[in-house]
């Protein structure tokens, strides 16, 4: 899988989960050819692999066809016993190849990780002396490209010549901006890379360090244009740029706002420190300010208290106070600030539905318990009599026709609007280029780990009934390892979540409604 950012004038390709840099000005490689050789390698490895498991998954599909077409669609214990043996055959031999599948899978994993063990010590043995060097080149150029940008630090923008000067300005620190981008993320790849060196030559596949990415080079460069030192804690991080944020939003929405600073006019021009600030002011937890204690101890959520957070919503909304229209102009053409203020019109749609779906289902229920109260007062009883039925109808409507499905309105609103926040987390995240991009030997690493623990549990647990037993255990413990994946769909799909049926919802009030009344003119007036 090949992933391309573009970041001021550097395109970095993250190609099998290595990463070469190339300036589009000098051309010039940063990390070693060798490398590129390593991904090839990995690559053709799975691409075999990839291969293999095609030629297995149609020959353990045949079998499995067939075990379908004897059983159709009837029980198992309705076959014949001829048909039962049948089937139970061919369901052995689509494990037998699913399983055998997996364990060349899992062994050439391992053989290629221990190639990849070789060609990383050499790697690192070639080329470990000359990284001290290029370190300290990249930090000499980090350090000047960061007084540069620097400079700005605590000058004003009259909002008078902006007008007239916009462009020119913005395009001025716009390009000093990247140009600390730019060596930022270089010197961050050689440090990370000088740790890979350290693992590799200490007979590990990779280090704990984390892949740079451009967003923390972005982060680095906020910091910087906002004229403070960079903490090492990513909380501190957190709630420093949350601070950020609000700062360029409070710039936008004084009316009597005359000048701006530097990273005020940069954090409405760049996308990527768009991206950054909007990522930094979401709420981990969505749904943390609705969660609420109920009477018996129990979670539950204040739907009226549920809210979303859109920095660049609110400054685009608030932007026009300012008299700028060349920041009017760069705010309506940035996507960040337009899905900005689609998430929140999306809010405000589910908060709608919301209300709506749990509006008809009261004037349902209303309607429903008119319905049942008023012939028990027609009946001629005592009216203490008439009152406990009355109440006890009145309970149970609010009980089945009431409670029970606002309480599935709220059920579904609160996972649309938790899977649509995590939806756009993730989106920005990506945007603001804070994923590490995935790597081929990590992925290598994690099924091969995966295959022989499936392997050795499998086994140990199927040993039991030895020696039988212990095969098939190891077998099917393969099998469940090499197919461990992730999941996680990042709140994909949010859209397709329906909080309620509004023409359903409509049909029933008035066949209800119809029935009210032709229960009025039957009682009172007929």
């Amino acid at each position: 899988m090949n992933i391309e950012e573009q970041t001021g004038n550097v395109v970095v390709e993250v190609a099998n989960g290595n990463i070469v840099m190339e300036s589009q000005a000098a051309g010039s490689a940063v990390l070693p050819a060798v490398i590129r050789e390593i991904d090839t390698y990995i690559g053709q490895t799975f691409d075999a692999m990839t291969e293999i498991d095609k030629a297995y998954g149609k020959v353990s599909d045949f079998f499995m066809e067939q075990a379908e077409k004897i059983a159709g669609e009837r029980d198992f214990e309705k076959l014949s016993d001829a048909e039962q043996k049948a089937s139970m055959a061919f369901l052995g031999a689509a494990l037998a190849v699913e399983g055998l599948s997996a364990v060349t899978r899992g062994i050439k994993e391992t053989m290629a990780l221990e190639n990849v063990k070789r060609l990383h010590r050499k790697v690192a043995t070639d080329r470990i002396e000359s990284l001290p060097r290029m370190i300290e080149r990249a930090e000499r150029c980090h350090n000047e490209a960061a007084e540069i940008l620097s400079r700005h630090n605590g000058e004003l923008f009259s909002k008078k010549k902006l007008k007239e000067t916009f462009e020119g300005t913005a395009g001025l620190l716009e390009a000093e901006l990247c140009q600390f981008r730019d060596l930022r993320f270089r010197l961050d790849m050689l440090l990370w890379l000088k740790d890979e060196y350290e693992a590799w030559l200490d007979g590990r596949l990779y280090s704990d360090t984390p892949m740079p990415t451009t967003g923390q080079a972005t982060v680095a460069a906020i910091y910087v244009a906002y004229g403070e030192r960079m903490p090492v804690s990513r909380e501190k991080h957190k709630k420093d740029l949350e601070r950020y944020g609000k700062d360029v939003l409070a710039a936008f929405k004084s009316t009597d706002k005359d000048s701006f600073t530097a990273f005020q006019i940069l954090a409405v021009i760049d996308d990527q420190i768009m991206a950054v600030l909007e990522h930094a002011s979401q709420d981990k937890d969505p749904l943390a300010v609705a969660r609420v204690k109920g009477g018996d101890g129990e979670e539950e959520y204040d739907m009226d208290k549920l809210s979303v957070k859109c920095l660049y919503a609110y400054i685009y909304s608030s932007s026009g106070v300012v008299d700028m229209p060349p920041v009017d102009e760069a705010l309506n053409n940035s996507p960040v600030v337009g899905n900005s203020c689609s998430f929140y019109k999306s809010f405000g749609k589910i908060m709608d539905d919301y209300n709506r779906g749990s509006m008809l289902t009261v004037v349902s229920g209303l309607i429903i318990a008119a319905a049942a109260i008023m012939p028990i007062w027609n009946l001629g009883w005592k009216w203490y009599w008439a009152t406990a039925l009355s109440v006890v109808a009145l309970l149970m409507v609010v009980k089945w026709f009431i409670a029970s499905p606002s309480k599935k309105i709220e059920e579904r609103t609160r996972t649309k609007f938790e899977m649509m926040s995590i939806n756009y987390e993730y989106r920005l995240a990506k945007n603001a280029g804070m994923i590490e991009p995935k790597s081929r030997v990590k992925e290598m690493a994690k099924s091969r780990n995966d295959f022989w623990t499936g392997l050795i549990i499998g086994g140990l647990l199927g040993s039991i009934f030895f020696p039988i037993g212990t095969i098939i255990g190891a077998v099917v413990g393969a099998i469940l390892g090499s197919s461990s994946f992730d999941s996680d769909s990042h709140g994909n799909g949010w859209e397709a979540i329906r909080i309620y049926k509004p023409a359903k919802q409509w049909i029933k009030i008035v066949i209800l409604g119809l029935f009210l009344a032709f229960e009025v003119y039957a009682l009172f007036i007929k």
